[in-house]
């Protein structure tokens, strides 16, 4: 099945959005008294599934070069990323009153760089540019994957990244729980977090097989997981080794369902406006938090004080339109060539 797949499209842009919403509540005093729930942050689930997903799918009935597949994935995702990574930077060290709690270190920076995990003096293990947390985990399960293309047997791929990743949460509770050694990568990477990949590479075969088609049940699916979200976000639990249940599995059923009722004989019809957004959806997750600083400048500099329920919906649109704005910008000024250059380049290599 080569053709576009618009519900994916769809959701990759719906969950670009509940991400900036996420964030955009911290940006002036009220807005999060009013939205306490930190439900938007569901939308980095649903693209750790979607991934699992896409990758399974783009390698389906091939048989890709490891370390080309690899290259292929770093030069789609890392360019734009390190621009902004330093650009985050050059601004710590020239314009450092701009921020309210982040501060420079080369190592963080470095760090942030090779997509390595860091963790900063209070504790925190996030890199420099903060939303990179989820690209540590893409480019990590992307290694994992690239070794899975090894194998010459396609069957083997889903159980060869399933069990390296449940070995590797089984080793961090391990290490952590009975023996008591801290350890900042084993403690990142063993988060069941990392079982949404497997989730999306599982809907993806269930997909291939021609398993989706029934869209009464696709329905029921989607419905089944829009509300388990909302029944998680009324109390999220605060062990964050859960995640995958609490998150994965419902951003799982809304994938699952969607594919169900888009392989049915109703398709689901293209909408420019949706797949647009789809499209720039990396661009608006990359760039977003840069679009909010401006955001809580402009209310700072207006004296905007947020006591209603309606003015936070009010601000929080706001700021989800500008992001937008921004990241399509980026996205046709920035990533869009950057990619083709990079596709390019790296076809270039491989060839050679």
């Amino acid at each position: 099945m080569d053709r576009t797949i618009y519900s994916l499209q769809y959701l990759r842009a719906i969950a670009a959005a509940l991400v900036v919403i996420h964030h955009a509540r911290e940006q002036i005093e009220g807005v999060r008294n009013l939205f306490e729930s930190p439900f938007g942050s569901a939308g980095v689930d649903i693209f750790f599934v979607i991934s699992g997903f896409i990758m399974m799918h783009v390698t389906s009935g091939k048989r890709p070069q490891p370390l080309t597949f690899f290259i292929h994935r770093l030069a789609r995702v890392a360019p734009l990323y390190w621009i902004f990574t330093v650009a985050l930077a050059l601004l710590l060290i020239f314009a450092p009153s701009f921020f309210r709690s982040t501060s420079l270190s080369t190592d963080a920076l470095l760090n942030s760089l090779f997509f390595l995990p860091y963790e900063w003096e209070d504790g925190r293990v996030r890199p420099l540019l903060s939303i990179g947390w989820t690209l540590n985990y893409e480019m990590f399960f992307y290694v994992v994957f690239s070794i899975s293309l090894l194998f010459h047997k396609e069957s083997i791929r889903l159980p060869f990244v399933a069990a390296c990743l449940l070995l590797l949460i089984c080793l961090s509770e391990i290490v952590s729980e009975l023996l008591k050694i801290e350890s900042t990568y084993l403690a990142h990477y063993g988060s069941t977090i990392i079982l949404e990949f497997v989730a999306g590479m599982l809907i993806s075969q269930i997909f291939s097989r021609g398993w989706f088609g029934n869209r009464v049940r696709g329905t029921i699916i989607l419905v089944t997981g829009i509300g388990l979200f909302f029944l998680v976000s009324l109390s999220i639990p605060e062990d964050g080794r859960l995640r995958f249940l609490y998150f994965g599995l419902p951003a799982a059923l809304l994938v699952s369902g969607c594919l169900d009722i888009e392989s049915s004989k109703i398709r689901i019809k293209k909408s420019n406006f949706m797949s647009t957004l789809g499209d720039s959806s990396y661009s608006l997750y990359v760039s977003h938090i840069f679009a909010l600083g401006v955001c809580r400048a402009a209310a700072h500099l207006i004296g905007l004080h947020i006591d209603s329920w309606l003015e936070a919906i009010v601000f929080l649109l706001a700021c989800l339109i500008f992001c937008e704005i921004v990241g399509y910008l980026v996205y046709t000024t920035v990533e869009r060539p950057m990619t083709r250059a990079s596709k390019l380049l790296t076809s270039r290599l491989a060839a050679s």
